[in-house]
């Protein structure tokens, strides 16, 4: 039994699923509070927050994926962390490089010093005003406004955390951070069902999410400081900031264009669509946003292995794990955006909820849309540590032609505009461009490559949607 319970404990992956199940058994029980206790109006305002949180990570602009892949390679041994095709001497070492990775430590360091200053004024003043005109319009506006407060206060001390988030996922200790998150998110139910009881506010759930938040960051700088034992002092190497730069602004420019843009479709609709619509869509953006997080994990916490086997040159190894990523992450997405269709309705109905789900033919729309993304996000990521980044041409298509759709098709699609343009954006740009990138550099059959872990889920989606649009009618 112990030796099972290590087992579990020790394997990244599993621990990722543990501790996205805490955070879904948390939004279980806010959910139904947030859709039965509040108007659409209200539920409307929750869901815009929680948008805006997700924008302000955004100010991370592509750092994290930088500083954890070089510090990868570094704990791999590498003596530099530009790209290469493995040359001896790097391949020779094999213990990992301290001073290259107190290097890296010392610039995350005023990074995200600098980063965390700047979050603060851009939610204080463009989040403030996103969030004034939808707060102005309640009869009661006072709670919202201070719950507003409690997110800008909170967000500088969130936004450095990321820090000690990324290092530990360089080092390959994703277990111990996703076990620890478990154990912090158990407790954070614990609060959050005690809430629910006794005052469900959105001053106490707003303030219950952002204690835990960062309480979550001071367990992490322990973490970090008990592992990096091997610490070096060191200078700040300004040449190497700019060789991390040039990576990190691509991917930076390619998360906000991508993740922005998909967050701005939400902040949109909720300036101009009825509030009707506008609840259900928020709605099910959280509700797909939850299914993405939960359905990458098999792939996303393989990511720093991966690039140590690259680091190392072991190619089959490399493929045979992305491969199996792959076909985890992509059938469980699949598998999700199906049951979710069946049991949102009548979760909804069982908690009297004020807010409706999407139509039929909006979360189908939505599902394809998503698994196009997906797809592309799970190459454009295997590309990644080969230290070659293209986030910022993948996503920038994509963000052109979804943005182009919503002012050229809106006139015709009305609201239904934003999960088009989407399906749009994703289908002829993101999913294929990545790719073909892969199919080159690791010379992948398609065939071999994909069939089961993408095709075949594919075709269970069009059948799934051909029997939502049936039964819509």
């Amino acid at each position: 039994m112990l030796k099972i319970f290590n087992r579990i404990s020790n394997s990244a992956q599993l621990m990722t699923w543990g501790s996205y199940c805490v955070k879904l058994l948390n939004a279980a029980i806010i959910l139904p509070i947030i859709l039965h206790k509040f108007n659409n109006s209200e539920a409307a305002i929750w869901l815009l927050f929680l948008l805006i949180i997700n924008l302000v990570n955004l100010i991370d602009s592509g750092f994290s994926q930088s500083f954890s892949r070089t510090i990868s390679y570094a704990f791999a041994g590498a003596i530099s962390i530009n790209k290469y095709k493995q040359d001896s001497n790097q391949a020779s070492a094999i213990s990992p490089n301290w001073t290259l990775i107190s290097k890296l430590f010392v610039i995350m360091r005023r990074v995200y010093g600098i980063m965390s200053i700047i979050s603060f004024f851009l939610i204080a003043i463009i989040g403030s005003y996103v969030v004034s005109k939808p707060i102005s319009n309640l009869s009661k506006p006072n709670d919202f406004w201070i719950a507003w407060l409690i997110i800008v206060l909170t967000a500088p001390a969130l936004v450095f955390g990321i820090l000690y988030t990324t290092f530990l996922n360089g080092i390959n200790r994703i277990n111990l951070l996703k076990k620890w998150d478990i154990v912090f998110g158990a407790i954070g139910v614990i609060t959050t069902i005690l809430i629910s009881l006794i005052k469900p506010s959105i001053i106490y759930i707003i303030a219950n999410m952002q204690f835990w938040s960062t309480m979550n960051v001071a367990r992490n700088f322990f973490l970090v400081n008990k592992l990096f034992v091997n610490k070096e002092i060191v200078d700040f190497d300004f040449d190497l900031f700019k060789t991390i730069w040039f990576s990190s602004w691509r991917a930076g420019v390619g998360l906000l264009l991508s993740f922005g843009v998909l967050q701005f479709t939400g902040v949109l609709c909720s300036q101009y669509a009825a509030i009707g619509f506008v609840s259900s869509y928020l709605l099910a953006l959280r509700i797909m946003s939850t299914i993405i997080e939960f359905s990458r994990a098999p792939f996303y916490s393989r990511i720093p292995e991966l690039s140590i086997l690259y680091s190392r040159g072991d190619k089959s190894s490399l493929l045979l794990k992305a491969k199996n990523g792959f076909f985890q992450t992509i059938w469980l997405y699949t598998i999700l955006v199906i049951v979710l269709f069946f049991l949102a309705k009548p979760m909804l109905l069982l908690i009297k909820s004020n807010t409706v789900f999407v139509s039929a033919n909006v979360w189908v729309i939505m599902s394809i849309a998503f698994f196009f993304e997906r797809y592309g996000s799970l190459h454009v990521q295997l590309y990644t540590i080969t230290n070659h980044v293209i986030w910022h041409k993948s996503n920038l298509g994509s963000s052109i032609i979804i943005l182009l759709s919503i002012f050229v098709l809106q006139r015709y699609l009305g609201f239904l505009v934003f999960p088009v343009s989407l399906l749009l954006g994703n289908l002829f740009w993101y999913s294929w461009y990545g790719a073909r990138h892969n199919y080159k550099e690791f010379e992948i059959s398609i065939l071999k490559f994909e069939f089961f872990s993408v095709i075949l889920p594919f075709f269970l989606l069009l059948i799934f949607s051909a029997f939502a649009f049936v039964c819509s009618f």
